[in-house]
């Protein structure tokens, strides 16, 4: 399993920064020089060290960014596709960062043909990037069956995604020799979701409600195969400021299979104000 690279700690090389403090050391050791400097705002001394301290901020905030753009887990756009070049990788068409960070990490698997669950998954991950995630597994005693999830639509894999997918880990450098290989789309569990918001008075509750809408949204986009809907986690995305209470119609966490995912059809919310 690949390291989760958002759980490292952050690198000592990546300094903290805040102009007060560097401002501060500059009067200071200025002072030290000409002691009877007066530090009042409009002495022209004053505003030369606040332009010194500015340039030096922006200098060490270089420094970070540099630092940074050598580094996996935080490299972006193009720092990081020249970083994964040597993994010999490339970025896929309209590929995000998350994604191609990830399939960097998987690389190394990807050049074993033994038929190992990274192979496949690099590979499957590697053959489009409407491939959003896949899921491999011992089906039988020589069967591999690869389930995967699509960008598109629902989530539901179309049979051209599938069969580009089966075409790359076919290839001889990919399968294993004695493997029988399967490739099916993920089961999507589709679900309609009514929510039943108590606003304070105060705020737009249109606004609430659209932000609260929003947010259940981006809980139910980030799920991928096998990551269940919990109750909680419905009522955390939905309890904006200003959201005194949060009703649902679901009455129990949603659990799934690997295989499976799910989709937020529809989504109605309404709500009254207090």
């Amino acid at each position: 399993m690949s390291i989760d690279l958002s759980r490292l700690p952050a690198p000592v090389v990546v300094e903290p920064l805040d102009y007060e403090t560097i401002l501060e050391e500059l009067k200071t050791r200025f002072t030290g020089k000409w002691p009877s400097y007066s530090d009042e705002p409009h002495d022209p001394m004053t505003k030369a060290l606040e332009v010194f301290a500015l340039r030096e901020l922006m200098l060490r905030q270089r420094v970070n960014d540099a630092a940074k753009a050598v580094m996996l887990a935080h490299a972006m756009d193009e720092d990081l596709d020249n970083l994964v070049s040597f993994f010999n990788i490339e970025r896929l068409e309209d590929e995000g960062n998350e994604r191609l960070r990830a399939r960097a990490q998987l690389s190394m698997e990807g050049l074993s043909n033994a038929g190992t669950r990274g192979s496949y998954r690099y590979h499957t991950l590697s053959s489009s990037p409407l491939v959003r995630d896949c899921f491999v597994e011992k089906a039988a005693p020589g069967v591999v069956r690869i389930t995967v999830l699509s960008t598109q639509y629902n989530g539901q894999a179309s049979a051209a995604l599938l069969g580009t997918v089966t075409q790359k880990i076919s290839a001889d450098d990919v399968r294993a020799l004695c493997d029988t290989l399967e490739v099916q789309s993920a089961e999507i569990i589709e679900l309609n979701l009514a929510v039943d918001l108590l606003i304070k008075a105060g705020p737009d509750p249109e606004w609430v409600k659209d932000l609260s809408g929003a947010q259940i949204t981006d809980y139910f986009t980030s799920k991928t195969l096998g990551q269940g809907v919990t109750l909680s986690g419905i009522y955390a995305a939905a309890h904006i400021e200003g959201v005194f209470r949060v009703g649902l119609d679901l009455s129990s966490d949603l659990i799934l299979l690997k295989t499976q995912a799910v989709y937020l059809k529809s989504l109605s919310i309404t709500y009254q104000v207090i």
